[in-house]
C-alpha cells in the first residue's frame, strides 16, 4: 500500500499498530485486509522507506520503530543517490536495514543530460514501475517517502 497523502489517511495509534484508511473521490472508504487470526494489535507493519539525501525522517521512523512508538519494522530502506547519508542510518540501526540503490540514469533508463520531454517521460514511467517491482518484492504494507526525491 503506498501512502498518498491526498488519497490517503494513516493514523498510528501508540502501541496498537496502525490503521489505513483509503478514500476513492467519490468518498468511499477501504481498509487493507490483515492476514486471518490476526489483530491490528498484533500486526507489525513490514515498512520499505525511500530516502534520497541525509536521511533524517528516516532515523525518525527508525527510533520510533525501535522504542515501539510504531508497530513495525522497515524492511528496506532504498536510495537513489549513492551518497545518500540515509544508507549510513540504515547500516547503523539494530538491527541493520537493507538497502538498495536504484538511479534512473545509472541503472540505464535514462541517458545522462537527455532533454527530449518525451524520452524522459518514457524514461521516468519505466523507471517507476522497476522501482515499484523491486519495492514490492520485499511484500511491504507500508511504503515511506522519508524525504525521497524523484528528480
Amino acid at each position: 500500500m503506498i501512502f498518498n497523502p491526498d488519497a490517503a489517511c494513516l493514523r498510528f495509534h501508540l502501541r496498537q499498530g496502525f490503521e489505513l484508511e483509503t478514500h476513492s473521490t467519490i468518498g468511499q472508504r477501504s481498509t487493507p485486509q490483515l492476514p486471518h487470526s490476526t489483530t491490528m494489535a498484533e500486526h507489525k507493519a513490514r515498512i520499505s522507506c525511500l530516502a534520497t539525501g541525509n536521511g533524517s525522517n528516516l532515523q525518525a521512523l527508525i527510533d520510533a520503530c525501535q522504542s515501539g512508538t510504531i508497530l513495525g519494522t522497515i524492511v528496506k530502506v532504498t536510495v537513489n543517490r549513492k551518497d545518500a547519508y540515509a544508507v549510513k542510518r540504515a547500516e547503523a540501526a539494530n538491527p541493520p536495514i537493507p538497502t538498495d540503490y536504484f538511479n534512473l540514469v545509472k541503472h540505464g533508463f535514462l541517458p545522462a543530460g537527455e532533454k527530449d520531454p518525451e524520452r524522459v517521460k518514457d524514461a521516468r514511467f519505466k523507471y517507476d514501475a522497476a522501482l515499484a517491482e523491486r519495492i514490492l518484492a520485499d511484500k511491504p504494507d507500508l511504503i515511506v517517502l522519508a524525504g525521497w526525491m524523484h528528480g
